[in-house]
């Protein structure tokens, strides 16, 4: 299943929690893919959640410029090298049994990088990670509701969360 949250910028970091929360209880292994924040700021709000070991983290934040592993959970991956991120995805969730993504956020990626073809990379992934098995939760700012990125995936979405 994937879902879209629609939330308010203002309070993101605490929704960007109780998201984490809800998954580490319901599924087995949860993976962080971060397009808005560096990987030191995800892991803070993880551990601060009590919910560090229970996370791959992936960080693809506009401050990614090269491919590194930082540690056997957290790997940094800019996001102009997408398509390694869907080859590590695989990998990662073969290896170690990911069954959920955790996306944070479409709306950074339509910010930072609206360049890119985005429209075509979020139907890939999203295509991808189902056919894996993999559930999702992709969140979205409520600026960028209407954006036609975000109307361009409604059709491969399950539900839309207004939060």
């Amino acid at each position: 299943m994937h879902t879209v949250m629609i939330m308010n910028s203002d309070d993101s970091w605490a929704y960007m929690t109780t998201i984490a929360r809800m998954a580490a209880r319901q599924y087995n292994r949860a993976c962080y893919i971060s397009f808005n924040k560096r990987y030191d700021f995800v892991i803070d709000l993880l551990e601060r959640a009590s919910l560090g070991k229970e996370f791959f983290v992936i960080d693809s934040s506009p401050k990614a410029k090269e491919m590194k592993s930082i540690s056997k959970t957290t790997y940094v991956i800019p996001v102009e090298e997408l398509f390694k991120v869907y080859l590590f995805l695989r990998k990662l969730i073969i290896k170690h049994k990911v069954d959920y993504i955790m996306i944070d956020s479409l709306s950074a990626l339509i910010r930072y990088h609206g360049e890119l073809p985005l429209k075509d990379m979020m139907t890939n992934l999203i295509l991808e990670i189902g056919r894996w098995g993999v559930d999702s939760t992709i969140t979205v700012e409520s600026i960028h509701r209407d954006h036609p990125v975000v109307k361009h995936l409604e059709p491969l979405i399950t539900r839309q969360l207004d939060i």
